[in-house]
């Protein structure tokens, strides 16, 4: 597997990256599971996620996977996105930082603290000062 570094982190991940989304919609936790499994086998370090995919079930999955996975947390890095409506409330989308905080603590994550995921904001562009 190759490796890269991730934007300006100094965090090393897998060049190749496992995206999540048919993770609890169309694949099953059993599968999503394996995928998980033989991705990490393979070399592979990098997840991509959304709290949208599946109403938050596919990080609820690689969750659940990672908390029964020895190592896996210091093997993964997890990136979900953020800025997707996740609720009708004023805050419950954009890229404001009440919201993207509330996407970066989610309780949907069991197994994943005390690291917080990678989090990636799509859809704006952010202003450079």
């Amino acid at each position: 597997m190759e490796y890269r570094l991730l934007g300006g982190s100094g965090c090393a991940v897998s060049a190749l990256a496992l995206g999540a989304l048919t993770f609890g919609n169309e694949t099953s936790e059993a599968g999503s599971s394996a995928q998980l499994d033989r991705f990490v086998e393979a070399g592979g370090t990098l997840v991509d996620t959304a709290d949208v995919y599946a109403d938050t079930r596919s990080e609820e999955i690689i969750g659940r996977w990672l908390a029964s996975r020895h190592g896996a947390r210091e093997t993964v890095v997890l990136a979900t996105k953020a800025r997707f409506p996740t609720d009708e409330t004023p805050n419950g989308h954009g890229l404001s930082r009440r919201h993207l905080a509330a996407a970066r603590d989610r309780p949907c994550l069991p197994g994943s603290r005390p690291w917080a995921p990678a989090l990636v904001a799509v859809g704006e562009r952010l202003a450079h000062r």
